[in-house]
């Protein structure tokens, strides 16, 4: 299967890019997927350290499909959760009209209660996951693909959330291995030829703790 216009642009993380890629394909060709019985997960979940590309994947998959895709709002994440809610509802509406179609929740633990389970979350956070699960739960042979992303690891998340039928596919996305990192770097050092010297292997024999944006910084600012 061949890389698209924005996964060209994001280096390393090979199965990463390969469950990405089979979405994309998907939604390329839709309607032979779909006369042939198959069916897009529910939703897929990006989770993992900050700074590795979760939303970048999610945009890349979204871009590269060609199909409607709809974002919460970002100032929403800073009002009241009724607001949240009633937002989602809308957000869930206009997708469902517009399919095949993509929904993405950028930095979902942002939303719900990742602490403490559902038992010890407020009120309105409860409500939130509530609409949020019942709007997903109506997605069933609707075209419609919900992308969530999240700076935590999967037992962190109401398990409501992420079982089969919601937020069924879960995708982590770490810190660059030794492979990753010499293939991110390569893509960095490319676009300028003052680092055509340079060797990428050498730089990621140094930078085993760095994130992907910490990586782009390095090479910025050399």
């Amino acid at each position: 299967m061949e890389k698209t216009n924005e996964m060209n642009k994001i280096g390393g993380y090979t199965y990463q890019k390969e469950e990405a890629l089979k979405i994309i394909d998907f939604f390329k060709n839709y309607d032979v997927y779909v006369q042939n019985g198959a069916s897009l997960p529910r939703g897929v979940f990006f989770y993992g350290e900050p700074g590795n590309g979760k939303t970048m994947f999610a945009n890349a998959i979204a871009k590269d499909s060609g199909v409607s895709t709809y974002y919460l709002t970002d100032n929403l994440y800073m009002q009241d959760n009724k607001s949240v809610s009633k937002e989602l509802v809308n957000l869930f509406k206009q997708a469902t009209e517009n399919a095949p179609s993509i929904v993405i929740l950028d930095e979902i633990d942002q939303l719900i209660d990742t602490n403490g389970g559902f038992g010890r979350a407020s009120d309105s956070e409860k409500e939130v996951l509530r609409v949020l699960l019942t709007e997903i739960d109506k997605l069933v042979d609707k075209g419609v693909l919900v992308i969530a992303t999240g700076n935590v690891e999967i037992d962190s998340m109401p398990d409501a959330l992420v079982r089969n039928g919601r937020l069924e596919k879960h995708i982590y996305i770490g810190a660059p291995d030794f492979k990753d990192r010499t293939d991110i770097l390569n893509m960095f050092l490319k676009t300028n030829p003052i680092f055509s010297k340079i060797k990428a292997q050498e730089i990621a024999k140094l930078t085993q703790d760095l994130t992907c944006s910490s990586l782009k910084t390095l090479v910025n600012d050399v």
